[in-house]
């Protein structure tokens, strides 16, 4: 009779086996609950928490991504601008608000940050003639569907990227306000393969991009992020 083989299989590993499988989805979203929860622990100044508040996956996407001789830009100012200091050559960041642009400007002279562009542009109240008040989400529109900016124009704040040669960005990030049209004004200025970045995506009053910019492969990034409640999406366009 011939003798049939058997194998040990360790307690630890029989154990594994016995368990289900979990997708890498699944333990992708442990991960991010794991990170979540240390994000609420985290009793730091925002500020100098070194990462942008876009998704995990987004976070993750930028760990692989960025190097220190890109060129970076971005509508919207925060702890992404500090980010972005500590990891590439140069970053031109675009405020429209005052006195977060004071604020934030006395943190990059705590820092020491030398290689950041740090540019106030306000937004002007319309009077109701304006050229620049167009509807939200028509090509060139200036304005912001946040509340309590309904009546106000960010042409300057928009055109803000104008002054720079096009193609001279690695990437640019487009977390600030009038997202649409800084998303639009900012394609011609990515070099060919950069990226144009959008966070908060999902949302309806951005959704006029995905029929603008489909000669673009997107990649959505939605997952959970630090101390946020829920999932969103940021998007990532790749530009050539």
């Amino acid at each position: 009779m011939a003798q049939i083989a058997t194998q040990s299989v360790s307690p630890t590993r029989a154990l594994a086996r016995s368990l289900p499988r979990v997708s890498v989805i699944d333990r992708k979203r442990v991960s991010h609950l794991a990170r979540w929860m240390k994000s609420l622990t985290d009793f730091r100044d925002l500020l100098r928490a070194d990462e942008p508040w876009i998704t995990f996956h987004a976070l993750d996407w930028l760990h692989r991504t960025v190097r220190p001789s890109m060129r970076v830009a971005e509508f919207g100012s925060g702890a992404s601008t500090l980010y972005w200091a500590k990891r590439v050559r140069e970053v031109v960041a675009v405020e429209h608000h005052p006195k977060w642009h004071a604020h934030l400007s006395e943190v990059l002279a705590d820092e020491r940050v030398d290689n950041c562009r740090y540019i106030l542009a306000e937004p002007k109240v319309l009077n109701g003639h304006a050229a620049t008040a167009l509807p939200h989400g028509v090509p060139g529109a200036t304005r912001s569907l946040k509340k309590g900016y309904e009546d106000q124009c960010f042409s300057e704040y928009v055109s803000a990227i104008d002054t720079f040669e096009d193609e001279s960005f690695d990437i640019i990030f487009v977390d600030g306000r009038a997202r649409v049209a800084c998303a639009e004004r900012a394609v011609p200025k990515v070099k060919p393969g950069g990226y144009l970045v959008l966070d908060n995506a999902e949302r309806e009053r951005y959704s006029v991009l995905r029929d603008r910019l489909a000669d673009f492969r997107r990649l959505d990034l939605t997952s959970m992020g630090p101390r946020q409640v829920g999932r969103w999406t940021t998007s990532v366009w790749r530009i050539r």
